[in-house]
């Protein structure tokens, strides 16, 4: 009769490994905690990924890096045996973090909700579904933006990125949900109607998700005195998040862009389609899924190293669009504000 091999009812890979051969046995233990250090790891990566992902480009980010260096001096000190510089600092890391959740509550309640979202994994897809093409926004953008400027209508527009939730502001407006197009903002930013005041706020998805919304002004005391409030809530904004704002102002039809807290005087519809571009990529993203306006290129087109060489440089924009449209004629011709 064959003999049966009974296990503990409870056994870990030690145990396990008394049951194995001596090569194998060992590697399980040896390898046991390893493993636990490494799943940690990822976990601590993840988590600090996902936090990062969240207010990069806003003043949390700064003041977490300036927390993060503080926190390497408290440690250094530590290992250093440096009593009385390991109790100063151990001091100003404690102020530090009670003042960081004072100061950046907003920014915590907005991680907090975007953790609690049910499609969390979704928005770190390579793929997305949106209801417009990136290169159908531009299109309607700029439309919208040249007659507003021409026919000198106050105007101010959000561009959300994929990181930023403006969503603490959208109750102070009207929400809409809509598709955008021109013809949307030049409606709602008509000087009749009541929603003309505020701002529109246009998600990652391109939806337009509210119009007449309050924003925070700039509190920048060196901000020249020609920017009224429009200029100085488009500012407010990008001082806070990585959303983009377009302005056009009321009293010349001027176009001004604002992004991580620099507002840029934008001289023509050309240099405001280079900036739409690089905020959607859109060349990326209308190459790789052959979008209107490009030719389809191979992936091996995209790995050539002359093609990734000049994703570093500042021409980026204008390179990459004489490449995609196979000639120098492809690209739009400039027009009057």
């Amino acid at each position: 009769m064959d003999s049966v091999l009974l296990l503990p009812s409870s056994f870990d890979a030690t145990m396990l490994a008394d049951f194995l051969p001596l090569d194998i046995g060992s590697w399980l233990s040896s390898t046991t905690v390893a493993w636990k250090f490494v799943l940690q790891l990822v976990i601590i990566v993840a988590v600090a990924a996902l936090i990062y992902a969240k207010i990069h480009g806003t003043y949390a980010a700064k003041l977490l890096q300036g927390l993060a260096f503080v926190m390497g001096c408290y440690l250094l000190a530590d290992i250093l045996d440096l009593n009385i510089l390991h109790q100063i600092l151990g001091v100003v890391l404690q102020i530090l973090i009670i003042g960081f959740i004072i100061l950046f509550q907003p920014e915590l309640r907005r991680l907090m909700a975007f953790l609690g979202q049910p499609d969390l994994l979704g928005k770190f897809a390579f793929t997305h579904s949106a209801s417009q093409s990136s290169s159908d926004v531009v299109s309607e953008l700029l439309e919208a933006v040249r007659l507003l400027s021409k026919t000198k209508t106050g105007a101010l527009i959000v561009l959300e990125s994929q990181s930023a939730s403006s969503s603490d502001y959208l109750e102070a407006g009207t929400p809409m949900d809509a598709k955008l197009s021109a013809e949307l903002l030049l409606t709602v930013f008509h000087p009749n109607t009541p929603l003309h005041d505020g701002a529109v706020i246009i998600n990652h998805n391109h939806r337009l998700m509210a119009a007449g919304v309050l924003l925070p002004l700039s509190e920048n005391p060196k901000l020249s005195w020609q920017y009224g409030t429009r200029h100085r809530a488009a500012l407010g904004l990008s001082e806070v998040s990585d959303s983009c704002c377009i302005v056009i102002s009321e009293e010349t039809g001027r176009i001004s862009y604002t992004e991580l807290g620099a507002i840029t005087q934008i001289q023509d519809t050309a240099e405001l389609k280079d900036r739409l571009e690089t905020h959607y990529n859109i060349i990326l993203d209308d190459t790789l899924r052959g979008g209107k306006g490009s030719k389809r290129t191979s992936l091996g087109d995209l790995l050539q190293p002359e093609f990734i060489a000049r994703l570093f440089t500042k021409q980026v924009q204008a390179d990459v669009t004489k490449e995609l449209s196979g000639s120098g004629g492809g690209s739009s011709s400039k027009e009057n504000n």
